[in-house]
Formats: structure tokens, sequence, C-alpha cells
């Protein structure tokens, strides 16, 4: 069986990041092997290489691990680091390759958006911050009576 390439969204929204953060948290992208047969994967990143030009050379975005091997049935994080230069949404469409046990059979291509939002860290209250953020948490509830 040829290996197949599940990503649970063709579109991923990383989490916003203060402009100037000197240390960006690193961010993952899921790519899991559907098949019983292993994958070699390699991550094209010439649109990262575009979005540094337009943006002075600077890496807004990087990917820590764009090629490697996931496992039969297996994942890989992709591992990948925004640091946004303005308050902006920042996007880039991706294309993931997908081979078999020989790197000459280039099985699949998959298309990968990555989006970004930078906001200035004095500019903005913790109302928009929370909204910017909403599906990075999970809702907890409180004890009746309140937190003890």
């Amino acid at each position: 069986e040829e290996p197949y390439l599940h990503l649970p969204c063709p579109v991923h929204a990383l989490r916003p990041v203060p402009i100037g953060d000197t240390e960006p948290p690193l961010q993952y992208v899921e790519l899991r092997n559907l098949a019983s047969s292993a994958a070699q994967y390699t991550l094209d990143t010439t649109p990262l290489d575009k979005v540094s030009a337009e943006n002075f050379g600077y890496p807004v975005f990087t990917c820590q691990n764009p090629s490697g091997r996931i496992p039969a049935g297996g994942c890989v994080l992709l591992s990948m680091k925004f640091n946004p230069l303005e308050p902006k949404e920042y996007r880039t469409d991706l294309t993931v390759a997908v081979r078999g046990s020989h790197p000459s059979d280039l099985l699949h291509e998959y298309p990968l958006i990555v989006v970004g939002q930078g906001y200035h860290p004095n500019k903005i209250g913790p109302e928009a911050l929370r909204e910017m953020a909403a599906g990075d948490f999970q809702a907890v509830a409180a004890e009746p009576g309140g937190v003890r």
C-alpha cells in the first residue's frame, strides 16, 4: 500500500505571536500517514523564503524539520516558528511532497496553508487577544460557589 498523508485541515492557523518576541514558541502541524507503509515527506520551503524576502530578508516563518520519514500508521509534527515583524496576518501556501520507499518516486503532493497573526503587545487588550487565540484554550468549569 502506498503512503497516504492525512492533514486534519488544509489551513493551519498558528497561535498569535507578539511582534518583537525574541523567542517565539515552536508550534506544530501534524502530518499523519494512514497507510501501512512508511513515507518520506519534503516540505517545499520556497514559499517560506518568499515571505522572508517580502519582509526585508527576515525569517517570519521557519520550519525546523522540512523533511523526514513518517512511519506506517504514524505521524510527524512539523515544528514551525512564526516570528512576525508587524501587527498583521501573514499567510504562506506550502506543498508537502510524499514519496514511497524510493526517493525518486513522487506519490502525492498535499497543499498546506499556514496563517499567523502578529500583534503589538502594548496595543491590544485582553479581550481582543482572547478572541485571536480562541481555539487555543479549553474552557474549565468552575466549582459551584466559586473557585476555592
